[in-house]
C-alpha cells in the first residue's frame, strides 16, 4: 500500500484582545485561588503505536506576583528504557543549565520514571501545586501510569502510604 501526503486543516484557538482597550482589573478574590505553586511537564513518546513514554521534561515554578517562575528543572526517562539512552539524556542534562531563577540550582536533574512520581511529583502535590500538561490525559497517562478517567490520587506507586 502506498501511502500518500494530504492536506488537512490546523485549527489554532487563542485569546485576542481588542486594540487599545484597558486590561481587566482582576477581583482579589480571584488571585488568591491561583496555586503558590506548578508543576508543567510534557512527554515524549515512543513513534510506533503505543506510545509509550521515552522522556518527559519537567519545571517547578513558584508564583511571584502575578507570574510562575521556574524554580527547578528536571528530565524524567522511561522506566526500562535501554541504558543507552538513559546515558545520552544524562550527558545532556548535565551540558544544559536550567533557565531558572536567580539563586535556584542550575543543575538539571534526572530521575526515572517511578522516581519522579515517588519523589517530585508527589511533594508538589502535598504542597498544594497544580499540575500542568500540554495534553494533559495523555502526559498524565505516560508519565503517572494513571488511568485517563481517574483522579492525581489514583496515580500508581511503590509506597502503600500514599
Amino acid at each position: 500500500m502506498k501511502l500518500t501526503p494530504e492536506l488537512a486543516p490546523i485549527y489554532v484557538r487563542v485569546h485576542a484582545r481588542i486594540r487599545n482597550e484597558k486590561p481587566r482589573d482582576y477581583d482579589s478574590k480571584l488571585r488568591d485561588k491561583w496555586a503558590s505553586f506548578a508543576l508543567v511537564f510534557d512527554c515524549e513518546t515512543t513513534t510506533d503505536i503505543r506510545q509509550d513514554l521515552t522522556f518527559l521534561w519537567w519545571r517547578f515554578c513558584e508564583l511571584k506576583s502575578d507570574a510562575y517562575i521556574c524554580q527547578q528543572e528536571g528530565v524524567v526517562y522511561a522506566d526500562g528504557l535501554d541504558q543507552q539512552s538513559v546515558k545520552l539524556i544524562r550527558n545532556y542534562a548535565r551540558r544544559k543549565r536550567a533557565k531558572v531563577e536567580d539563586g535556584c540550582p542550575t543543575a538539571v536533574r534526572v530521575n526515572s520514571r517511578t522516581e519522579f512520581v515517588n519523589k517530585t511529583f508527589w511533594e508538589t502535590l502535598r504542597m498544594g501545586a497544580v499540575i500542568v500538561c500540554f495534553n494533559a490525559p495523555f502526559d498524565r497517562k505516560r508519565s503517572t501510569n494513571a488511568p485517563v478517567r481517574g483522579a492525581p490520587s489514583v496515580v500508581k506507586s511503590s509506597n502503600a502510604e500514599r
